[in-house]
């Protein structure tokens, strides 16, 4: 086992509430996945008392612009397991604790910890306990080993629009491969499965998020020293061909956040020597050369996003989206989740230390699980072709 961070280093620093500017009549509150529209605003507690949480009123612009940015910038985020994954065949971080509905997943307590024994006794007594299986624990005698949930409440962020959940029981799970037990808490007040992966924590929230899953489009073809008929191809970097003779065809793949304006979006450009039949093992005889580009392109370029150089190779899941307006977009980098939020001012796009970048762990994992990441061209990063493992001769010495 060897996880890249622990979750201390990963978890963003300490939430700080940020204050409605004032109360707008006549708004309606935002739907949940999965309830009806409410007959009044939720209230939630701000620094200077209840507030409304509200979006910004269309009508007034200047306020909205950088406004959900800057409150993602001073938030914290948490993993949030859904108890399975939030769509099948869909790219998602790693659901690997069953549960009924969303867990805020805390801690992970292995056995190099003096707590695992007493954890492990608490939560399965003394039978083997179930793998990938959630049970709900005594809160007291959690709190005893020194395991605390990081937050009261949870801000959770579906499609239609976001939901304040309540930290409730805590559960403990065991992984299947790992003698490791995970620490979560139920999350309350918000049912479904239709939430990103990621959850805030904040005192409050300005605007109105809405989580919009990562769209990819059809991938192209062309011969060699063609242009895609996409604008952005002509913007994108070439490969570096390591060959004497020239490529014989190019392919685009486009994966953005639909919807979005300017549109957010991972490109990858990719010069091959052949294009076998898809899932022919011909494809370990192919050359592949190819680029990664993920930014905002405006129509005449692309603001490049300014990964760290932990980033190992980060694969665009979704946004969190106010109006057109990308605020927050959340990765899956080595497994773990990588939330970018560009700077509040669009003209600051050029400044790297106004964008924030903050990794969140979703679990330990072994050597095997680290190395597969990204072999696979559904989980990324690499654009086109199997994994091709090296011949081994039998009858060499």
């Amino acid at each position: 086992m060897s996880p890249r961070r622990s979750p201390e280093e990963s978890r963003a620093s300490a939430s700080r509430g940020v204050g409605l500017v004032g109360l707008v009549v006549g708004l309606l509150a935002c739907e949940p996945p999965g309830v009806g529209p409410a007959t009044n605003p939720p209230r939630v507690p701000g620094s200077s008392g209840p507030a409304l949480n509200v979006p910004y009123p269309i009508a007034e612009p200047e306020r909205i612009e950088g406004a959900g940015r800057r409150s993602l910038a001073e938030a914290s985020f948490v993993h949030v397991s859904l108890g399975g994954p939030p769509e099948a065949g869909d790219h998602h971080l790693p659901e690997r604790i069953a549960s009924d509905g969303p867990v805020l997943v805390s801690h992970f307590v292995g056995p190099q910890l003096r707590s695992w024994t007493t954890l492990r006794r608490l939560a399965f007594g003394r039978v083997e306990p179930p793998r990938g299986r959630a049970v709900v624990v005594d809160p007291e005698e959690l709190e005893a080993l020194e395991l605390r949930p990081p937050a009261a409440a949870v801000w959770l962020v579906g499609p239609r629009g976001t939901c304040r959940a309540s930290v409730g029981a805590p559960v403990v799970g065991a992984y299947d491969d790992l003698d490791v037990l995970m620490v979560g808490y139920r999350l309350e007040g918000c049912p479904g499965r239709a939430w990103a992966q990621v959850g805030i924590v904040a005192d409050t929230i300005p605007v109105d998020f809405r989580w919009v899953p990562a769209r990819a489009a059809p991938e192209q073809v062309l011969s060699y020293g063609k242009v895609g008929d996409d604008p952005v191809a002509p913007l994108l970097p070439p490969p570096q061909w390591a060959r004497e003779d020239p490529p014989r065809f190019e392919l685009l793949q486009l994966r953005e956040i639909p919807g979005a304006e300017p549109r957010m979006l991972q490109a990858h450009r990719a010069w091959l020597s052949a294009v076998p039949p898809e899932g022919d093992r011909a494809w370990c005889e192919v050359e592949v050369a190819w680029t990664r580009t993920d930014g905002f392109f405006n129509g005449r370029w692309v603001d490049p996003v300014p990964f760290t150089a932990e980033a190992v190779g980060p694969f665009m899941l979704g946004a969190f989206v106010n109006g057109p307006q990308v605020d927050a977009v959340i990765y899956d980098d080595h497994l773990d989740a990588l939330i970018i939020v560009p700077p509040g001012p669009l003209d600051d796009m050029d400044d790297t230390g106004a964008w924030t970048q903050v990794f969140v762990t979703t679990g330990p994992y072994d050597d095997a699980e680290l190395d597969a990441w990204g072999v696979d061209p559904a989980r990324g990063p690499l654009p086109v072709g199997p994994s091709c493992e090296p011949v081994v001769d039998a009858t060499a010495p």
